[in-house]
């Protein structure tokens, strides 16, 4: 996190891939915590980002991200992230799992498991290996399931058992 007068502003920046992301000290959290908008949840040691904060541009994580903001651009990691209630992301999401709970428009691309939550609405196609959808989650585009290593099968050789033999 850097700190600087940049146009007049005197509080906390902090920079996400190819993105800042202006703060007000001391507004998102209390005065005994840092003032950035990235914080490390009690219980975890993986970042979350809370409602107040918007992101432009490229946003790549490590191994888990509570993403509960708005964003414009495009998510990668081949973590785990969370889609908070309140998050709002236009743009594409290519991650290795997630559960997603809050709105997203544009394409969702999940190597592993994808989990939808009743408040989760995507507007665009969802790929995946494996998708739960709860009841209440709203998708406008296709759904594929990709199948992953451990799930492919060869059916030649079952078929080649059912097909007259010449």
């Amino acid at each position: 996190m850097a700190r600087g007068k940049e146009n007049g502003y005197t509080g906390s920046y902090a920079s996400f891939g190819t993105t800042s992301t202006a703060v007000e000290p001391d507004r998102y959290t209390p005065a005994t915590q840092s003032s950035s908008p990235v914080r490390s949840s009690p219980q975890s040691s993986y970042p979350m980002i809370n409602e107040d904060v918007e992101i432009r541009g490229e946003l790549a994580f490590g191994e888990r991200l509570d993403f509960n903001g708005r964003f414009e651009g495009t998510i990668q990691s081949d973590g785990y992230l969370t889609v908070g209630e309140a998050a709002l992301v236009k743009g594409n999401v290519y991650v290795g799992s997630a559960l997603i709970a809050g709105k997203i428009q544009g394409e969702v691309v999940v190597a592993d498991r994808l989990h939808l939550k009743p408040e989760a609405i995507i507007h665009g196609d969802v790929k995946a290996a494996s998708i739960v959808i709860e009841d209440g989650a709203y998708i406008t585009g296709k759904i594929i399931t990709t199948p992953n290593e451990r799930s492919s099968v060869d059916f030649s050789l079952l078929f080649s058992r059912l097909l007259p033999k010449k």
